[in-house]
């Protein structure tokens, strides 16, 4: 009996060894040959792309399968990988669901090519869709080392081309099915080195990740190469700096999104205007976001949206130059804060802009045009050919409009504007004046984007360093209409000669002007706008000359009026006061009389005199 239960066991054994010889020897000849028949086939069947594999080898003992030199597809490759490492977990065996203790993959190679049509090469490797349910897998160590992808943008002429080298990725503990999320890194450097690195989890059962991006020296020009026909400007130089939390989910009721944008940076950043836009050159020394909250949901029933809250923005260094270079306009310092926008409310909303140390030369031509200086208008619109249409019979019911869109509300509660230097030249008028404004402080109160609401305005400058100039009140755009309390000190009445009704024989030496009240416009009649200033005004230190003999010909120290009241209809005044009256009467040495010039008319000072018909003297005292 017991001789016969030891044959039992030895040929049992026997049986065990040959059936794991016959294993070993299957593992090491057979399976690589099936392994690259079944690869071949189902990239046949499921792909119609011929699959290119190098050496394969199967290790029985660890169950680990290695591939070397793939390629898809074999004539063209769009991918490509060097080596190809599965290590399959003995768990499997007993579990029923695929485990994997480590997937390599080494020096793969991506080409993406955006066609000219807009498609994307690699949607032709992606397989048909399956109508059962998400496969069990686990995947302990999923690594790719030396990566390289490839993007090309076949839609623009000069088909720019971006390289990402080297690309490495990790995953770790990931599974199709409800259990821990999966653990994944990217990291990849361009040519350029331009770094991205990508942290965070990842799940298909549900489906939705979680983790960090983060992008740093990312080369603005970068993006002008593949969006360029699509930007209103020309990008140049400029390198960005991004990072941000995402928390994404996928579920039957829809996707959604939400994180933080915490960081936004961008320096030294260039651009060169096109199209519709006024040629210019764009520089910006550094844009900074403050961390930016944003959710976006997209419902597989009902409208998307799109929510984002923005603390603050600041924009340093800013400026607007003609494309060949010269004098432009330019900001120290632009900062905007709370910003909101909701797409399904379709609202922005902007708490306040505030823009700091303003540089900029106005120029009114001599055809009454204001533009700033050394920015040319927008280039004329060129004529479009007229295309001769081909009569179509005409349908017997026109076919229902759709209702408009309807508009989005945009709100902007405060603009400051601190610390401007601006530069008028005013070639208009003869000779031409120039005047500088700084430093210019306007704030501006109220619903600043929404068309025919009065904002409140507060102003304040010097001119030329000297006179000063405040208004406060409301203006209104749109209508146009204003109401102002304007208080006018120190200004020389020199910078004023283009503009008032002196006659050529007579020159202004000296005298300053000052006036306080309040002025009052509504143009909502542009034939007759109605205007009116009540007030108060006066004239110091002035003198006045006779041009031919060079002599004084009137001054007085002070000349005051108050109760002023002007309106189209004429002049009013309450009282006027003159101290100081010095005045000569000559006779000049052709036998004329010094106040000639008084006497006779002249063409250009009655001209400009129009405005002040009508004038009416109560009482001068």
């Amino acid at each position: 009996m017991f001789k016969g239960a030891l044959k039992v066991w030895v040929w049992a054994g026997l049986a065990i060894a040959v059936l794991f010889g016959a294993y070993v020897v299957a593992g090491y000849t057979l399976v690589p040959g099936i392994i690259r028949s079944q690869a071949i086939k189902w990239a046949d069947e499921k792909l119609q792309k011929r699959l290119a594999l190098g050496e394969i080898r199967f290790d029985p003992f660890r169950l680990a399968v290695d591939i070397e030199d793939i390629a898809l597809p074999a004539e063209a490759p769009m991918v490509k990988v060097g080596a190809l490492r599965v290590d399959i977990s003995f768990l499997s065996l007993f579990t029923g669901t695929p485990r994997f203790n480590e997937i390599a993959v080494n020096r793969p190679w991506v080409s993406a090519v955006l066609r000219p049509d807009g498609s994307l090469n690699l949607a032709e490797l992606a397989p048909p869709p399956s109508d059962g349910p998400t496969p069990k897998l686990v995947i302990s160590d999923l690594l790719v080392s030396g990566g390289e992808v490839a993007f090309a943008d076949h839609r623009h002429a000069m088909k720019p081309e971006k390289v990402l080298r080297p690309l490495g990725f990790r995953l770790r503990d990931f599974r199709t099915f409800p259990g821990e999320d999966g653990r994944f890194a990217l990291n990849a450097r361009t040519l350029h080195d331009e770094t991205l690195a990508w942290n965070g989890t990842a799940s298909l059962s549900p489906v939705g990740s979680r983790g960090e991006i983060v992008v740093n020296k990312l080369h603005v020009v970068s993006l002008s190469r593949f969006l360029g026909d699509e930007l209103p400007v020309g990008l140049g130089d400029g390198l960005a700096e991004v990072a941000l939390n995402y928390d994404l989910s996928l579920t039957d009721a829809g996707a959604g999104l939400k994180g933080t944008l915490k960081t936004l940076s961008l320096k030294n950043f260039a651009a060169v205007t096109r199209g519709d836009l006024p040629p210019a050159q764009v520089a910006v020394g550094q844009v900074d976001l403050a961390p930016t909250a944003f959710t976006v949901s997209a419902p597989s029933k009902g409208a998307p949206d799109l929510t984002l809250r923005l603390p603050s923005a600041d924009i340093r260094g800013l400026s607007v130059r003609p494309p060949k270079g010269g004098e432009g306009a330019s900001l120290s310092h632009v900062q905007v804060g709370e910003v909101a926008v909701s797409l399904a409310g379709q609202s922005v909303s902007i708490g306040s802009v505030r823009l700091e140390g303003l540089s900029a030369a106005v120029l009114r031509t001599a055809n009454g045009d204001i533009r700033v200086a050394g920015l040319a208008p927008p280039p004329p619109a060129k004529p479009q050919p007229a295309k001769v249409q081909p009569t179509k019979p005409q349908p017997s019911k026109l076919p229902a409009s759709k209702p408009p869109a309807p508009a989005w509300k945009v709100s902007l509660g405060r603009v400051d504007l601190a610390g401007g230097d601006v530069r008028i030249t005013d070639q208009a008028v003869s000779p031409a004046a120039t005047f500088r404004l700084a430093p210019l402080n306007v704030g501006l109160t109220g619903d600043l984007a929404t068309p025919g609401v009065p904002l409140g305005v507060e102003a304040s400058t010097r001119i030329n360093g000297s006179a000063s100039l405040s208004a406060r009140g409301k203006v209104n755009p749109a209508a146009p209409s204003a109401q102002l309390d304007v208080n006018l000190a120190a200004l020389p009445l020199a910078w004023l000669k283009p503009y008032l009704p002196v006659p050529a024989a007579l020159d202004i030496r000296s005298g300053m002007a000052s006036a306080r009240g309040a002025v009052a416009f509504d143009g909502r009649r542009p034939a007759q706008p109605d205007f009116s200033w009540k007030g108060s005004a006066a004239v110091d230190g002035f003198e006045v000359f006779e041009t031919q003999a060079q002599s004084r010909l009137a001054a007085w120290n002070r000349f005051a009026l108050e109760g002023m009241d002007l309106t189209p209809k004429g002049l009013r005044i309450a009282s006027g006061r003159l101290n100081g009256l010095d005045a000569r009467l000559e006779v000049l040495p052709d036998t004329s009389l010094n106040i000639r010039a008084l006497l006779e008319e002249d063409p250009e000072a009655n001209a400009r005199a129009e405005a002040l018909k009508g004038a009416d003297l109560k009482t001068l005292k």
